[in-house]
């Protein structure tokens, strides 16, 4: 828990010099890039400067000049600051909508393309398909009476 303040702590006082110069830049010409490359090399000093070490295995198993999708499963709030700068490229992640609100770190990520995301409690519940199962299928999927797999539109 200390570490995590101290990455914060050191996260926080060198964003603010830079917050000063990349934000205006990235907000003027539409290029998150060199705001994305600063915030990587913060979080590299923080997690250095806390002893934190990273080790990345398999990076040869990403293909370069390709999209991706990377699952993480992290168990703290230190995880994604450690992960996405290591990942080749830039990269962009689902956020938890709040996070957005903040002052500046919400610009930051608007900024940087990140994605707002709704936890289930704040998602509208899903529509009662076990009410009409026959309205949400296509109407091969219905069918009781066929002996053959169904074929979608898209495979014929």
């Amino acid at each position: 828990m200390i570490v995590s303040f101290f990455v914060i702590a050191v996260v926080i006082a060198l964003s603010i010099p830079s917050a000063i110069i990349f934000l205006p830049l990235a907000a003027i010409t539409g290029n998150p890039r060199p705001l994305y490359n600063v915030v990587c090399f913060i979080v590299r000093v923080a997690f250095r400067a806390a002893g934190i070490r990273v080790r990345v295995e398999g990076l040869q198993n990403v293909p370069e000049g390709e999209a991706c999708i990377f699952m993480a499963n992290h168990v703290s709030n230190l995880d994604p600051p450690g992960l996405i700068p290591r990942i080749p490229g830039r990269t962009a992640a689902f956020t938890k909508r709040e996070v957005f609100k903040l002052p500046l770190f919400g610009l930051a990520l608007k900024l940087g393309e990140f994605i707002p995301s709704i936890a289930k409690a704040m998602q509208p519940p899903p529509r009662p398909a076990w009410a009409r199962p026959s309205a949400c299928l296509p109407r091969e999927f219905t069918s009781q009476h066929s002996s053959r797999e169904p074929v979608r539109k898209t495979d014929a």
